[in-house]
């Protein structure tokens, strides 16, 4: 329990000390204030998404890709906005609200999720009985995991980066500076520009290498079944979290 921001990042730093020590792939449960922008110590304080990201990504880091994160705060969802497609996943899986939700359903839906989990040992079942608790507005409880996070950020980094304009303009730099090193000629640039727009326009070899990043293959290739997401199903998921969220 924490009153203040730097207690609260003070704690983070906690947890994941005793799952190194522990060999420990905790449930994290934030219960506060929670607005687009981040969670609230208090009415004042505010650690943004972006801040508590990092904390999330060692400890997720140290339990080998299975930290399960459950937000009893409004507006959790928005923790997806801060990836990008040089980081580490912040979670293995994430349960919590795309809105406002009512303190009275928190307690409620909680409650159930955790008797559930505890006596099931099923997250599916667990965050179901989690909808049906809440009497205001069950549909507001969404559950990601790491390769839907993996979809929406390759997708919003694609929607944003692979514009024709952007890919024009990486294009020209690379030619020109091979040919400030003497690596390609003016005369040879026109061969060389289309190789290079052929490798900028394939994206799934792209998307393997953010993959094997993002999900931590790189250091857990036992892992490698529990994500087998392709680069055609990643599409699909972007579009169906963009969905999700006010954007």
């Amino acid at each position: 329990d924490v009153s203040n921001r730097p207690g609260f990042l003070r704690a983070l730093d906690l947890v994941a000390e005793e799952c190194r020590k522990g060999g420990h792939a905790p449930i994290l449960h934030f219960e506060t204030h929670g607005s687009k922008q981040g969670l609230h110590a208090d009415l004042t304080e505010r650690i943004g998404w972006q801040e508590l990201k990092p904390h999330l990504v060692a400890i997720n880091k140290i339990s080998r890709m299975n930290l399960v994160v459950t937000l009893a705060a409004c507006h959790g969802l928005q923790l997806l906005q801060t990836l990008f497609p040089i980081d580490r996943a912040p979670v293995w899986g994430l349960i919590g609200p795309d809105d406002q939700v009512l303190p009275t359903d928190v307690a409620n839906g909680f409650r159930r999720y955790y008797e559930v989990l505890l006596t099931e040992v099923d997250h599916n079942k667990a965050r179901d009985a989690l909808v049906q608790a809440d009497a205001s507005n069950a549909d507001t409880w969404k559950r990601q995991n790491a390769e839907a996070f993996l979809g929406y950020m390759y997708g919003e980094y694609q929607r944003r980066e692979s514009t024709p304009e952007k890919i024009q303009r990486r294009l020209d730099d690379m030619v020109a500076t091979l040919i400030l090193h003497g690596k390609a000629t003016v005369a040879s640039s026109g061969a060389l520009r289309r190789k290079l727009r052929a490798q900028l326009e394939d994206n799934e070899p792209h998307f393997l290498r953010i993959k094997s990043h993002f999900l931590m293959l790189d250091l857990f290739p036992e892992n490698e079944a529990r994500f087998p997401t392709t680069f055609k199903e990643a599409t699909a998921l972007h579009a169906k979290v963009r969905g999700l969220m006010d954007l």
